[in-house]
């Protein structure tokens, strides 16, 4: 079963292609007698430093040998590209990429075509593009110098077929695969055609990266072939045990092994497994690599129990030889789960996808087909099922948490000195524990004759010793900082610390749908007594198509606040499409409704197609008659609802309860200006300019009122006119005043709530055929900034917030539906430090908008001991059942608002 779906391509034990075909930078030639004397002795110093791989010692003595070059001789001159190009090397194998790639790119504006070093320069310049993960630049340089060669030296020069060969791998790298085994075949031909043991070798690599792109295409009789030839010419090229020809072997026997050619795989088996245990030894990570192989054929052959046997010690012989957290562990341990599954060991599979874990996120897929087989043979039961279910799914959320900026989120959110201080030191030790753990890795995958005596040991109590260091920082962070570590996500909530943060009338449901239909469909439900997991299958494009259906039909045209209004959906708003409502509530709520009933409060986690949808506006059932959107049974009538953007936050707002709140009641932004902007580009892709997108904005003078209202509120007067005798407490910035530079020089932490009552713009949002790059909000530019308020600057901002209320449009909506939950506008927020989002699934109708976020802090403030989510839902409900305009019972007016964390 498993084997079907997760095909075998164990390239754990070898490189996927031999050493010689690896992309890395030319060695550098030597020190030319064309420099200056006196920069003899500083280029030849570089130039030892850099062979020896003194990476730290190459970029110290680089850095001014390439200054004194240019100041002495010009930025022209040949050994400027040479010394150039070396030192963006070194710099790159420091760790400073960045710095690297724009010394690199620098060198390539100013060497001029006619500089002797230019073509060499070039060629190093594309395989460096190629390290950096810059293929579409690199593919332009390696056309250029591969044509210039040929034009210059000949078809069959050794330098034209150099740069053939690297524009080839290149096309490989970038999956244009049919063109890369053109170059390969005309280069195998010429290649062969020459004379002595070089040509032969390079044949030979040829004969493999021909092979390998056959085998990528899916030809694999042809790439077969191409392997035993490969085989046979590294035999004579480089000998039997050569490092090289045996990569070349364990491709060949990945092939047959994928094929299911049991005998073929057999015999190559019988032919290398001695030679690789002689190169690399028997206890090995490339020598466990064929023993997971041998695996598979005797499991084909119908050996079970040898398949059994050699797939556990492959496992054990990586993690003997790797640290617990490398991916070449969870890798072992993977397949090892899948063979016991494939033998019906169901737990002995679930305990080497356990043993995975600490090396690799839990895969989704593998987690629900193991616990669902578990449960149906009566191994857990139903609470043990929900446990299980909602630890590891913990695990597979992906997005921009994961990323970079979320370590400058992290950075900024401890104020102590000394707790940022600790954790500087512990995130810097991981990225050097890592960098060991690199090295670790290359020198167990070396023949071991290749192994200086000692240095194993020494890197590994290296990284024992970098991990403690880092484990006893985060600790520390940790342990003064609660809500801090469940941000971090270093912590998994278990069921029972979940049921302990619920109150008696509250619930949780994750509802986490498949991306494709190979997968199950998964909803949770966790009271404070009780606990139950729905795994089943229903179509993806059942599930994505109901849901496209009811945002088509929330597609309004006029008064919104967007960009420009989103095309497309039904003429009349009115009109609801019940069934897919109700289809939906059956395929989330629905399935644990018997957990859920009568439960005041519920917190939503929603992952999949569904997360682009607010919960509130599912049906439980359609009434048979008298069907109005003022009398519909929507779910908001029943449950008030707060959507989290993870289960740990919510461990994290608990914890943080007893945190010291903001001393001010109220900062609002609103009704900004939008004209008279300078263009900014960055803000824009490179078909737009800001300026155009900003032209595209309509005023909103109604939201000077909702502002004024809710600032009223929020400061306990009566209205508009209590407040001319008693000012409302807090600040009020309208028009001009309600600039992006105003409010980066306020001291926003001050403020409990922060409201935000203009444009919200997505990341893809379209306005008149451009397209933004950046999700923003959109305030009154000048005094040095643009207006757009973009997520990256707010994710930097210090906030103490407990209501951050974005009365716009599109920000609660991710980049794609159910990609992420929420979208990097409201991640930012959460990020800088706001309990809860107020926040909007599709462009909003101003006078609606302004009627709701009135009502919900008038109620919030007449009603201070009620949850945050029951005021939202009274608001919401009094707007359905009474509104002042009859359209604004439909959803599209009511129900786009959720509210993203908790402020009580």
């Amino acid at each position: 079963m498993f084997k079907a779906l997760f095909p075998v391509v164990l390239a754990l034990a070898l490189p996927a292609a031999p050493l010689a075909a690896q992309i890395g930078p030319a060695a550098g030639g030597s020190a030319s007698p064309r420099l200056a004397a006196e920069l003899q002795d500083a280029a030849s110093a570089f130039l030892r430093a850099y062979r020896l791989q003194d990476w730290a010692a190459a970029v110290e003595l680089g850095k001014p040998l390439l200054a004194r070059i240019e100041a002495s001789h010009g930025p022209a001159h040949p050994e400027r590209a040479q010394v150039g190009a070396n030192l963006a090397w070194a710099l790159w194998h420091s760790r400073a990429h960045e710095e690297a790639l724009q010394l690199f790119d620098t060198l390539h504006a100013e060497i001029p075509p006619d500089n002797p070093g230019h073509d060499a320069f070039q060629a190093d310049y594309a395989l460096f593009l190629i390290r950096a993960g810059q293929n579409t630049r690199a593919l332009p340089v390696a056309l250029a110098v591969a044509g210039r060669a040929e034009r210059e030296r000949g078809p069959d020069a050794p330098e034209t077929l150099s740069r053939q060969r690297s524009l080839a791998d290149l096309l490989r790298q970038m999956g244009q695969l049919e063109e890369a085994i053109e170059i390969y075949r005309t280069l195998l031909a010429r290649q062969q055609a020459r004379p002595g043991l070089p040509a032969a070798r390079e044949a030979a690599t040829i004969q493999f990266m021909l092979a390998d792109s056959l085998d990528k295409i899916g030809e694999m009789d042809r790439a077969i072939a191409a392997y035993h030839a490969s085989a046979r010419a590294h035999d004579a090229a480089y000998g039997p045990e050569h490092p090289e020809t045996l990569a070349v072997r364990f491709a060949l026997a990945r092939a047959l092994d994928w094929m299911r050619d049991s005998a073929g795989l057999a015999a190559e088996l019988e032919h290398t497994m001695p030679r690789i245990a002689r190169v690399f030894g028997a206890e090995g990570v490339e020598y466990a690599g064929w023993v997971q192989l041998r695996a598979w054929q005797r499991l084909e052959a119908g050996d079970t129990t040898g398949a059994r046997t050699d797939m556990t010690e492959a496992a054990r012989m990586i993690a003997g030889q790797l640290p617990d957290n490398h991916q070449l562990v969870g890798v072992a341990y993977r397949w090892l789960c899948i063979l016991l599954w494939e033998l019906g060991d169901i737990e002995g599979a679930w305990g080497a996808f356990e043993a995975m874990l600490g090396a690799q996120a839990p895969d989704r897929k593998m987690l629900l087909d193991l616990l669902e087989e578990r449960h149906d043979r009566g191994l857990i039961d139903e609470h043990e099922l929900a446990r299980l279910a909602l630890l590891h799914l913990q695990g597979t959320v992906s997005g921009s948490v994961r990323g970079a900026v979320r370590e400058q989120y992290l950075r900024g959110m401890l104020r102590d000195p000394e707790l940022a201080r600790l954790y500087r030191l512990g995130t810097d030790t991981v990225e050097e524990r890592n960098a060991v753990q690199s090295e670790l890795i290359e020198l167990v995958r070396r023949p071991l004759e290749q192994r200086p005596p000692g240095q194993e040991a020494a890197l590994s109590a290296r990284h024992a010793e970098l991990n403690r260091i880092a484990k006893d920082a985060f600790a520390q962070v940790d342990a003064a900082e609660p809500a801090f570590a469940a941000l971090r996500g270093e912590t998994l909530v278990e069921l029972d610390a979940l049921q302990a943060m619920l109150a008696a009338d509250e619930a949780f449901v994750l509802i986490d749908h498949q991306r494709h239909d190979e997968e199950w469909s998964i909803v949770i439900a966790v009271t404070r007594d009780q606990a139950a997991a729905r795994i089943f299958w229903h179509p993806v494009d059942g599930i994505e198509g109901a849901v496209a259906e009811i945002r088509d039909n929330m597609n309004l045209t006029l008064g919104t606040r967007g960009a420009v209004a989103i095309g497309g959906g039904a003429d009349d708003p009115r009109v609801f499409p019940w069934e897919a409502a109700v289809r939906l509530f059956d395929l989330s709520f629905g399935q644990v409704s018997d957990l859920t009933y009568g439960k005041a409060h519920l917190y939503v986690e929603q992952r999949g197609p569904m997360s682009s949808l607010p919960p509130g506006l599912l049906l439980p059932y359609v009434p048979e008659a008298d069907l109005s959107t003022a009398t519909a049974p929507w779910l908001i009538h029943f449950h008030a609802l707060t959507v989290l953007p993870s289960l740990t936050s919510l461990q994290a707002q608990v914890l943080g309860r007893e945190a010291p709140r903001a001393p001010e009641p109220y900062a609002g932004f609103a009704n900004p200006v939008f004209s008279g902007v300078a263009p900014e580009p960055a803000l824009m892709t490179a078909a737009t300019s800001e300026s155009a997108l900003r032209g595209l904005l309509a005023p909103l003078p109604e939201t000077a009122i909702e502002a004024r209202a809710v600032q009223a509120a929020l400061s306990g007067s009566a209205g508009p006119q209590a407040a001319a005798t008693q000012p409302p407490a807090g600040a009020l910035l309208l028009g001009p005043e309600a600039s992006e530079a105003a409010l980066k020089a306020m001291p926003l932490d001050r403020y409990r709530v922060l409201h935000f009552a203009t444009h919200g713009l997505i990341t893809g949002e379209s306005a008149g055929g451009m397209l933004l790059n950046e999700p923003a909000l959109a305030l009154t530019p000048g005094g040095g900034e643009d207006g757009f308020l973009t997520a990256s600057e707010i994710a930097m901002l210090q906030l103490n917030s407990d209501w951050v209320v974005l009365s716009a449009c599109n920000t609660a909506l991710g980049e794609r539906p159910g990609a992420e939950p929420l979208s990097g506008l409201a991640q930012a927020f959460i990020y800088a430090g706001a309990r809860a989002l107020l926040v909007s699934h599709w462009p909003v109708e101003s006078h609606s908008a302004v009627q709701l976020m009135t009502d919900i802090f008038r109620l919030r403030a007449q009603h201070p001991q009620e949850r945050a989510a029951e005021t939202k839902a009274h608001a919401m409900s009094a707007m359905i059942t009474d509104p002042p305009d009859l359209r604004w019972s439909h959803p599209a007016y009511w129900a786009p608002f959720i509210l993203v964390g908790n402020p009580d």
